[in-house]
């Protein structure tokens, strides 16, 4: 099937069911695969950006929305519970030794993703996944906040509430996204996708201004009391169910995974093939055809996720040594020491990041994307991907220049640090820019470039490519602190020893984030190749041609016979869909 508009503008599309008819109330139906218009229901949809508020669905978007931000809020809570807690009852370690369990933990719960998709797309559906994993995340979450404070075995309850927290944070963050997007029309789920990730942001954000607020008035204890942790989930699962009489598909389940499987093992010979299986004619052979073409893209999605693994490496790590590089830093303003006295200055720092990802999302959705699309460009996934990764590569090297005037200044000042830390405001800033192209990228080809039914599979699959980056991320750390010691102190204290080689280990990751970059760049022209490859084949056995009117879809059997009619204008009616 194909989609034409008289506007030479506008993009084909196509879709693998010939004989699917759409009915006039339906944006496009689902059940083909978006390869065939790799970025056009994003472009598309920066034009009526404001539709996504307008809409008959922005209940449900709104809902969904404040359940993730509030679900960011309670897992920040609980990542930092866990690192004070490490801190505080283990000996002989140090924060940045809680802060690396914290990651082994984020990476181990990511990995979990692909096993929930997997559950949510072919068993249980979304919404009943969802509300199971919010109990579980309660659980964890009560075992976390009130462990510190328990007479048994603190330790025990700690880890056990770290287990469940880990398991509902996996499940929620490959759910909320999708589910939330499968609620509206296919020409906003671009937009939406890049919003919800800012929620995400916006949470963390949220936890952040309370930590600060709560360091500087020293009523740390009084806080922790108040058990935000706990509070945010419940609030955040509160909401997720107060939209539950207006949410679609909140049963759907497939069958498409179990066919997709079928019809792999027939073709590596795992399984009898039918009598069928060769006769082009039947419609048996077609739709294991296109259960085989679905596993290719598939896998072309998870080759496409090199590049967040490789920035999910990079950045957890990153992320630590700007840490470590802060205490040669000057963090007195005002004659308070915000690292030590007021331990805020990580906080302060970490915000310049997250401040990028709010500040570049909405200037790329609502104004640099829409202007390079009156101009007839695009930027499509991929280099969008690749440009994040760039940026990623520019913050190190900022990071490396500041620690070569670092040292410099310690040297001249008898090893006193004089150098403000707030010189660390661009590297993480630059940093959130490249996180803002590459993650949201990431998830947008993995839900608009699969089959609805492997959906949530797919963000699984995405969600476990970040999770291998942060667990190889930690291995890296480990390599470097056993062979050499001296490139990665384990404190802060640097300016006072003026002994260590911290550069080093960021010309390290450097160095990697070139190697992934190349990789990247080198599958990306594969993956575009064979898309290429497949629309040339569409092409030559397309099917019946539908023209989008304002009200209705014409038909027309072959190429030669359609009718090519005027595109019509938007007029603000939620039952004129039409595509822009």
């Amino acid at each position: 099937m194909q989609i034409i508009e008289q506007n030479p503008s506008r993009t084909i599309f196509r879709a693998m069911e010939s004989s699917e008819i759409l009915d006039h109330d339906d944006t496009v139906r689902e059940s083909y695969s978006d390869s065939s218009f790799e970025n056009v229901p994003l472009v598309l949809s920066w034009q009526r950006t404001n539709l996504l508020l307008s809409s008959e669905t922005a209940r449900t978007v709104l809902i969904i929305l404040v359940a993730a931000i509030l679900e960011s809020v309670a897992f920040s809570a609980g990542q930092d519970r866990f690192i004070t807690f490490y801190q505080s009852f283990s000996e002989n370690e140090t924060k940045s030794d809680g802060i690396r369990y914290h990651f082994l933990s984020l990476g181990a719960s990511y990995c979990l993703s692909a096993l929930i998709g997997l559950v949510v797309d072919s068993i249980l559906g979304p919404y009943v996944t969802c509300v199971l994993l919010y109990l579980v995340y309660i659980i964890g979450m009560v075992l976390l906040e009130f462990a510190p404070g328990a007479h048994g075995d603190k330790t025990t309850m700690m880890v056990v509430g770290l287990i469940f927290t880990s398991i509902g944070f996996a499940g929620i963050e490959t759910i909320l996204p999708i589910y939330g997007a499968d609620q509206i029309q296919q020409h906003l789920k671009g937009v939406y996708i890049h919003w919800i990730y800012l929620g995400q942001n916006l949470g963390i954000v949220i936890y952040n201004i309370m930590s600060i607020l709560v360091n500087l008035l020293g009523d740390k204890k009084l806080f922790e009391q108040i058990l935000p942790g706990t509070i945010g989930i419940v609030l955040s699962f509160l909401v997720f169910l107060s939209g539950s009489k207006w949410y679609s598909n909140s049963k759907l389940k497939s069958d498409r995974l179990l066919e997709v499987g079928k019809a792999l093992a027939y073709r590596c010979g795992l399984r009898r093939r039918p009598s069928n299986w060769k006769s082009s004619n039947s419609s048996y052979y077609v739709r294991q055809k296109k259960n085989i073409s679905i596993a290719k893209q598939l896998m072309r999605i998870v080759l496409v996720n090199s590049s967040v693994f490789g920035f999910s490496t990079i950045d957890a790590k990153v992320s630590n040594a700007y840490y470590v590089q802060q205490g040669g830093l000057n963090s007195v303003v005002e004659g308070a020491d915000l690292t030590n006295d007021y331990p805020v200055m990580y906080y302060l720092l970490y915000s310049a990041e997250l401040a990028a990802i709010i500040i570049v999302i909405p200037v790329l959705v609502i104004c640099i994307y829409p202007a390079l699309y009156r101009r007839g460009y695009m930027i499509k996934y991929f280099p969008r991907m690749s440009l994040g990764l760039f940026f990623a590569a520019l913050s190190i090297v900022a990071a490396v220049i500041l620690e070569y005037h670092r040292q410099q200044d310690c040297q001249q000042n008898n090893g006193n640090a004089t150098l403000s830390a707030f010189w660390q405001v661009p590297q993480y800033f630059v940093l959130g820019v490249g996180e803002s192209l590459t993650y949201v990228t990431g998830i947008e080809y993995a839900y608009l470039e699969t089959p609805r039914g492997l959906r949530y599979l797919a963000m699984g699959l995405y969600n476990l490519a970040y999770g291998l980056g942060v667990l190889a991320a930690v291995l890296i750390t480990v390599i470097v602190t056993k062979y050499r010691p001296e490139w990665y102190p384990q404190d802060q204290a640097l300016c006072p020893l003026g002994k260590h080689g911290i550069q080093n280990f960021l010309l390290i990751l450097l160095f990697l984030l070139c190697i992934l970059l190349v990789c990247f760049v080198s599958v990306a022209l594969i993956v575009r190749r064979q898309n290429r490859s497949k629309d040339s084949e569409d092409d030559e056995h397309s099917g019946p041609i539908y023209i989008r009117t304002s009200a209705s879809w014409m038909r027309s059997t072959s190429k030669d016979e359609t009718m090519v009619i005027g595109t019509p204008s938007y007029n603000g009616s939620s039952s004129d869909r039409t595509f822009y």
